[in-house]
């Protein structure tokens, strides 16, 4: 993970004067040990990790409230929305978005803001890209949030985070994200074989703003060295299983269907709109 990717996040999620984090296990300087940091490591990787597809459906379903004067296009937010527009239907449309889309893939990138009659906000800024026609590939970038989802959608996600299975590895994952203030990142993260645990770096934050980390042994036991920035606190062990689950459902298609007035122009869309998969290259590790 590149150092501009650490300071954007440590930005996203900066305590504010006064604030001393959400989680019950807050600890003062002097207090981090290692079985806090395990506490600490394992909340996280226990929590959801961020499917871009929930977020390309959560956007399909709100332009079906449209109509052809606003948004004018049941996949994409034109130009002429940049200013801002309101349908019949009473749903609001703001910004800009371009999605390529076939049964196996997807590629959704923008800057906008929908809102339902209620005010509820739907926000996209970056881009979503999935992709299973060779193996599996995920690359989530920038900062979503669903106000009308009920999981952890509602509280918004930042990430840099891409993610996969190829020749090299059965499961990888490899950047960092934070839903509402709390904060996953990996470095180098995979799983090797079938029956192993993965190995790589796994990192959060305390809630005095400093990165525990913890450095998983090559050797098959989820368990490694975990530290304190630079101290050290000792041999600690996690439990991967529910972050491996989410992974592997990651493997499956999309599912959905283009809406019937897109049908004609979706071979177009999907090879005009490759800036998504030109970066995915990029940031798979080697």
């Amino acid at each position: 993970m590149t150092s501009l990717t650490w300071l954007w996040l440590v930005a996203c999620v900066a305590p504010t004067p006064g604030d001393t984090g959400s989680d019950a296990d807050s600890s003062s300087d002097s207090e981090w040990t290692a079985a806090l940091a395990q506490e600490r490591l394992q909340a996280r990787l226990d929590d959801a990790f961020p499917d871009p597809r929930p977020l390309l459906i959560g956007f399909l379903d709100a332009l079906t409230y449209g109509d052809e004067d606003c948004p004018g296009s049941a996949t994409s937010l034109p130009g002429s929305t940049l200013t801002g527009c309101t349908a019949d239907s009473g749903w609001s449309y703001s910004g800009i978005a371009e999605l390529a889309l076939d049964e196996q893939h997807f590629d959704l990138h923008g800057d906008f803001q929908l809102h339902d009659p209620d005010g509820a906000a739907l926000v996209g800024g970056g881009g979503l890209y999935h992709d299973t026609r060779q193996g599996w590939f995920m690359l989530f970038m920038g900062t979503w949030r669903d106000e009308t989802a009920a999981d952890w959608r509602r509280a918004g996600v930042s990430a840099l985070l891409s993610a996969g299975s190829d020749a090299t590895a059965l499961l990888w994952v490899d950047g960092a994200y934070a839903i509402g203030a709390e904060v996953l990142a990996f470095e180098q993260f995979m799983w090797s074989r079938e029956g192993c645990a993965p190995a790589g770096a796994l990192l959060t934050r305390s809630d005095e703003g400093r990165w525990i980390r913890l450095d998983l042994a090559p050797d098959c036991s989820s368990c490694g060295i975990a530290s304190d920035d630079d101290r050290e606190l000792g041999e600690i062990c996690v439990d991967t299983t529910h972050l491996e689950t989410q992974l592997l459902a990651l493997k499956s298609p999309h599912g959905v269907q283009l809406p019937d007035s897109a049908a004609s122009k979706g071979d177009a869309e999907v090879h005009s709109a490759g800036s998504m998969s030109a970066r995915a290259s990029s940031v798979a590790p080697r």
